[in-house]
């Protein structure tokens, strides 16, 4: 997963040698968990905002609790392909 964090879902599968079909079961296996694995009984109301960078090519997804004013997840993405999705 830190792989896939730190490069492009392309680079990171090339460097695994591995199906982009296959990439993409394997961040979405860890981001289920992770929210599997997060407490969300006492959010009341959630903001979610979504900013991308050098047009179209990275984006940042923050989502947070807006009664606490404290982040839940902050999801950072590059160069993604939408059609692998």
């Amino acid at each position: 997963m830190m792989l896939a964090q730190m490069s492009t879902f392309e680079e990171a599968r090339k460097a695994l040698k591995i199906s982009r079909t296959a990439i993409m079961h394997i961040v979405s296996y860890w981001v289920d968990k992770a929210v599997r694995e997060t407490d969300l009984s006492e959010v009341e109301r959630l903001s979610i905002d979504e900013t991308s960078f050098r047009k179209g090519q990275s984006y940042v997804t923050v989502v947070n609790d807006n009664i606490k004013m404290s982040e839940i997840w902050k999801i950072n993405l590059i160069n993604i392909d939408y059609s692998l999705v």
